[in-house]
């Protein structure tokens, strides 16, 4: 019986050794070769999705090692010593410390984009398959965010390796040789053609919808239109930078910068804003703790001390021309009705107010600052019988400073017009004598 049992396990080992293959393909999970080969509809978006969310990995890293080498804040984790160690004391190490972070990430990244692409161009188009295929101009817009994405990882590498340089040629294949790196000036001037190229592909793709979905923080750039403003943002920066480096665009800066200027100027950003919702306006990285999504490493719970902002920042930063006495001085007929004021007004009463304020903690939950968004308005009695109504608005940043609040910065505008005389009341209300 153990012969037979034998004989029968040895006869299905030969069998299988001939006739069975173990590397089966994961339905539930395409293979790239299956991407670039068959790239559908479905493929592609969730490909994108994956390229748009890749495009905040190591962001977290970026935020405070730059922030650490720039003495805006620290890293008192404690768990890693070259965290503390090299930005303030080095030096900068290799492998995955800060030699090695912001450089394989966004390398990672840039090789997703460029397979993306490579599936983008494979992908047939809407009139031959009109259920799987893409529009040309739906093929465009999805080669705009790709290639807009794909600078944006390139500037991160270049603004932290400055005049290092950097690799731009990598779309190779594994086996090929690494590719070159190129001066400063080049790699910028790599981005900002990459930058330009995919403008031009958005006004291709016109009112055309995305063929993916866009997280919450592309939600208002979710239309080529819009998001055509984000890429000219990006685009000013890169500008910016490139008349900044060594020998920068090509040693004609005010080319770069005349370049920003006008890329500024068809970005998302309002140089009028005035408002908390004005200063907001752009594009950011979300996360959230959702089953397969990334979280934010930088939030940290109220009790964990890991990051701080160093406050000799607040002290030793430079003021404005004039300082702010002076800014006071110029804005002192916003602030109060004038130096002369008793010679028109008789009296001034307030009406209503309303002021909603933001209170922004540390690690520890205190407050440090403020920003208060106000209305002010009351009803000015003329010397010669008539009333206008005052109406002040804006925005107030306070700071703490010694256990009291004090104001750091504001702007503010004064508005008056016409008005009727208060209706009679048995009540009175509180006047100010103008002086």
């Amino acid at each position: 019986m153990r012969t037979r049992l034998f004989a029968i396990a040895a006869g299905l080992l030969a069998v299988g050794a001939g006739a069975c293959n173990f590397d089966i393909t994961n339905t539930n999970q395409p293979t790239l070769d299956d991407l670039l080969s068959n790239p559908t509809r479905t493929k592609l978006a969730a490909a994108a999705t994956g390229v748009i969310a890749g495009a905040r990995g190591g962001i977290q890293a970026l935020i405070w090692r730059l922030g650490s080498t720039g003495r805006e804040g620290i890293n008192l984790s404690g768990n890693n010593q070259p965290d503390f160690v090299e930005p303030y004391f080095g030096p900068v190490a290799a492998g995955g410390s800060f030699g090695g972070t912001l450089w394989f990430d966004r390398y990672q990244h840039i090789r997703s984009i460029n397979v993306y692409l490579a599936a983008l161009g494979n992908a047939k188009d809407a009139a031959v398959d009109p259920v799987q295929g893409l529009s040309t101009q739906e093929k465009a817009g999805a080669r705009a965010v790709a290639n807009s994405l794909k600078a944006l990882a390139l500037l991160y590498v270049v603004e932290t390796r400055g005049e290092l340089g950097a690799p731009v040629d990598v779309d190779r294949p594994l086996n090929a040789a690494p590719a070159p790196f190129v001066s400063e000036d080049s790699a910028y001037g790599y981005i900002v053609g990459l930058l330009n190229g995919a403008a031009t592909d958005l006004t291709t793709a016109g009112a055309t919808a995305f063929p993916f979905p866009v997280p919450p923080g592309l939600g208002g750039f979710d239309k080529p239109a819009t998001f055509l403003t984000f890429n000219r943002a990006l685009a000013a920066k890169a500008n910016v930078l490139r008349a900044t480096a060594k020998n920068g665009c090509g040693g004609t800066k005010a080319t770069c910068y005349a370049a920003a200027l006008t890329a500024l100027g068809a970005s998302f950003i309002n140089p009028g804003a005035t408002t908390p919702t004005g200063f907001q306006a752009g594009a950011y990285f979300d996360f959230s703790t959702a089953q397969g999504d990334a979280t934010n490493s930088l939030s940290s719970p109220l009790n964990e001390f890991t990051f701080y902002a160093l406050q000799g920042n607040e002290t030793d930063a430079q003021l404005q021309t004039g300082g702010a006495k002076d800014q006071l001085d110029g804005d002192i007929k916003t602030l109060t009705l004038g130096e002369n004021a008793g010679d028109t007004y008789k009296s001034v009463d307030p009406r209503t107010s309303n002021v909603k304020v933001r209170v922004l903690t540390d690690a520890r939950g205190n407050a440090i600052r403020a920003s208060g968004a106000l209305t002010f308005t009351a009803l000015a009695t003329h010397d010669d019988g008539t009333y206008s109504e005052i109406t002040v608005t804006g925005t107030v940043v306070f700071v703490q400073d010694g256990g009291a609040w004090k104001i750091e910065a504001y702007n503010l505008s004064r508005s008056e017009k016409p008005a009727k005389a208060p209706a009679a009341s048995g009540s009175t209300s509180p006047t100010a004598e103008a002086t």
